[in-house]
């Protein structure tokens, strides 16, 4: 998925387009938080995380939610986790 998405970059920079567009930006802008967020959900679906580790994890966050077959990607996209880049890591070392 890492590679997918360094590829849609790369296609997006040759793309002619104005690179100063607010739509051209936005997607680019979209695109590197994929780029992060990525290896962040591998961390996270290490089979080695317990429970304590999500329970730290929202506390860092400061976020309730539940990790079951409901908890989609989104969800945890949505938790904007790229800001705590260095705790996600941390916990799930």
């Amino acid at each position: 998925m890492d590679d997918e998405v360094k590829k849609l970059q790369k296609t997006l920079r040759e793309f002619k387009a104005d690179k100063k567009c607010d739509a051209y930006r936005g997607i680019f802008e979209e695109l590197k938080k994929w780029i992060n967020f990525i290896p962040l959900i591998a961390d996270l679906s290490d089979p080695d995380m317990r429970d304590r580790h999500w329970d730290d994890l929202k506390k860092k966050i400061n976020a309730e939610f539940d990790i079951d077959d409901k908890l989609l990607l989104k969800d945890i996209y949505n938790l904007n986790l790229g800001k705590y880049q260095e705790d996600v890591e941390e916990i799930t070392d």
